[in-house]
């Protein structure tokens, strides 16, 4: 052996040695391969292919099948499973290369074709996707097979199939004894036949059919069964004494008794014809009743009506002849059971009437009894206050019917006078009869007053409704009553308040200006009690000021950096509306740099203003007040209201010094509350919050 043969076989022993050190010491561990196939569709988990793993490594392993597929267990070619059976399994890699394969099968289902009645037909095990294989069409009586219920062309769960049927049908024909069909129906195997409505034959009865109705099998034609009828046929006399009795067939004469006599009448027919009977029938003798002339005249004699009346008939007597002034009391005959020609004429009595003569109220003042066409003899002339007699309502010289007769007056008149409060003129004043007061019961025309504020209407005693009316004033209604003399009414009516508006302009640029103040006061004053009301103006330098009491004003307008404006007199007229009522305003220099607050009060407050150049301010910048709820923790659930009566227009002396008092401040709170006065220029540059606690229990305090 050569040396260099000797090195390579120790350095390989040598290597040897050194794997199977690192071996033992577990610093080297061989691999093997692993491969992983599938038997069938399905997926596993890791997926198929090839693996190196060590041994002893355990590997988890997940089957899943395809639809249509089960798991049918894990095959390997060495190595083992912790379960082999179970889609879900470990797998301990041997110390060599192994195989894994998960298996799948196709599953298989069960078909079950099933008769109408749940027979079973066949039974078949049909693998997942396949087709079930139909047995021979089932019979059935009195149906035809049609079909099965489920389609089983791919199978993929078990399924019951059931046969269909549809059941036979039949035609049932109704004929009548010429052969005329009635009727056709479609009959289901097995079922009943409805027969029509029984068909009529003139002369006969309809007794049935020919075949029964029930069960039908096949096609069937039933044919209408009849009996031909008897008629009885009566012969009778006037009063219904029975003359004769005959039995007929349909469509055969009966024989005539011989013909019956009446006292006092003439047979002349039979009131029925019986050459060929169809019915029962009841054949009346008929007669010809004697006649008679009744002739019926008036008191004249002349003939009014006549009339033929049949032998112990009654007359019809006419309307009764009129007789003026005479009550027409019967006829001279008797013409009720007429026997012979007759003559009859009227009978009368003359006639009276009653004359009651009234009072204006009903009151009864006389009565008599007047034969037609005489005079009444009235009472003595009747009195009615405030009233005088004019005579009576009828004339009763010539009494052709009861009357009554009232007494007639004439009202006297007098003067409603309508006394308006301040000579108030121009007031149309409309009198109603009715408290109504409606187009129907006005009373004449309306009267206006005039310049002293009265106006007068004539109107008879009675109560009165009326209406006055004046533009610019609220309409008045009112009621009186006039007695026996002339009646004043006095009256005073509401003047509705006014309305001012117009623009607050720049007067150097001419544009309209916002937040500009407008105070209106009572009179030719400025002073604080004499406040009216207030508003400023709008983006555009629009006011608007309402609800304004008829008078004269004076009109303060003001606004930040801005020379006031004080108009007088502003005159409001009631209801007037005055638009366009325009102001400007010149700038001024001075402007505010401090407010300082010195002191206050329950309902008052004192401080101090300074101008940018440390001067006092002489109070040409109005000033703007507001109260309001300090934000705090004691007002967040309270419910509260707060109201009050500021003095909007502080006097500021030289000294910039002012107080601002505030009256009639009202809160209403369910526990204790915090206020704040704000006080701000227009501009809202410069402001003073003054702090007021209050403690209230109960509705209102006032402070």
């Amino acid at each position: 052996m050569t040396e260099s043969r000797k090195r390579l076989i120790y350095a390989a022993v040598l290597v040897v040695a050194v794997l199977v050190l690192l071996y033992a010491f577990g610093v080297f561990t061989p691999s093997y391969t692993l491969t992983v196939q599938l038997d069938g569709q399905g997926s596993v988990t890791p997926a198929a292919g090839e693996y190196s793993h060590t041994s002893g490594e355990a590997i988890a392993f997940r089957a899943t099948p395809s639809e249509g597929y089960e798991f049918a267990g894990w095959a390997a070619t060495a190595g083992t499973f912790s379960a082999a059976s179970n889609e879900q399994t470990d797998f301990t890699m041997p110390s060599e290369d192994a195989r894994v394969t998960a298996r799948f099968t196709l599953k298989e289902y069960e078909v079950t074709f099933e008769d109408w009645d749940g027979e079973a037909l066949d039974v078949q095990t049909v693998s997942h996707g396949s087709a079930a294989s139909a047995p021979a069409d089932p019979e059935r009586d009195g149906y035809d097979f049609v079909g099965w219920d489920v389609e089983f062309d791919n199978i993929t769960a078990p399924v019951t199939v059931t046969a269909l049927y549809e059941i036979k049908e039949f035609t049932v024909t109704f004929e009548d004894w010429d052969g005329e069909v009635l009727d056709t129906q479609v009959v289901e195997y097995g079922s009943d036949a409805s027969a029509p409505q029984e068909p009529e034959r003139e002369g006969y009865d309809f007794v049935g059919w020919d075949t029964e109705l029930e069960g039908i099998s096949d096609d069937t034609t039933l044919t209408a069964q009849y009996e031909i009828r008897e008629y009885t046929v009566t012969f009778e006399d006037w009063d219904g004494t029975q003359l004769a009795l005959q039995t007929v067939e349909h469509g055969s004469a009966a024989a005539a008794p011989e013909e019956p006599e009446r006292e006092g009448y003439e047979f002349v027919e039979w009131d029925t014809r019986f050459d060929a009977v169809i019915d029962d029938v009841i054949v009346v003798a008929e007669y010809e009743i004697l006649q008679y002339t009744v002739t019926f005249t008036d008191w004249t004699g002349e003939v009014i009506a006549e009339q033929t009346v049949d032998h112990g008939s009654a007359a019809e007597a006419p309307a009764a002849p009129a007789r003026e002034g005479y009550n027409f009391v019967g006829w001279n005959v008797d013409f009720a059971e007429v026997t012979s020609d007759l003559a009859v004429a009227p009978q009368y009595r003359i006639r009276t009437y009653a004359v009651i003569f009234e009072d204006w109220d009903g009151t009864f003042l006389g009565s008599q009894t007047v034969q037609h066409g005489d005079m009444a003899v009235p009472p003595g002339d009747p009195q009615r206050f405030d009233h005088r007699f004019v005579g009576w309502d009828a004339d009763f010289g010539d009494v052709t019917s009861d009357l009554v007769i009232k007494a007639q007056y004439e009202p006297l008149v007098h003067r409603a006078i309508f006394q308006g409060a301040s000579l108030l003129f121009g007031v149309a004043i409309q009198v109603y009869d009715d408290p109504a007061m409606d187009a129907g019961s006005r009373v004449g025309n309306p009267v206006t007053t005039g310049a002293a504020g009265m106006a007068a209407k004539e109107l008879i005693s009675g109560e009165y409704w009326f209406t006055a009316v004046r533009a610019g004033y609220e309409e008045l209604q009112g009621s009186f009553t006039v007695a026996a003399s002339d009646a004043t009414v006095p009256f005073n009516l509401a003047p509705l308040p006014g309305t001012v508006s117009g623009t607050v302009l720049d007067e150097s640029t001419g544009e309209g200006m916002q937040w500009a103040g407008l105070t209106l006061f009572a009179g030719e004053s400025t002073a604080s009690e004499r406040f009216i009301t207030a508003t400023v103006t709008d983006a555009d330098g629009l006011y608007r000021l309402q609800n304004v009491p008829p008078g004269s004003y004076t009109m303060l307008v003001r606004a930040h950096g801005y020379e006031r404006v004080v108009e007088y007199p502003v005159q409001i007229r009631p209801g007037e509306e005055i638009l366009g009522w325009d102001y400007s305003l010149a700038r001024v220099v001075q402007e505010i740099d401090s407010i300082t607050l010195e002191d206050f009060g329950a309902d008052w407050m004192s401080f101090l203003v300074v101008d940018v150049d440390g001067q006092p301010y002489d109070g040409t910048v109005p000033w703007a007040l507001q109260l309001q709820e300090r934000p705090g923790e004691t007002l967040q659930d309270v419910p509260h209201n707060v109201s009050y009566d500021p003095v909007w227009d502080p006097n500021i002396d030289a000294q910039g010094r002012a107080v601002l008092t505030y009256r009639g401040l009202t809160v209403a709170v369910d526990s204790s509350v915090e206020l704040q006065t704000v006080i701000e220029t227009d501009d809202g540059a410069h402001s003073l919050e003054v702090v007021l606690r209050m403690n209230v229990i109960g509705d209102v305090q006032e402070r």
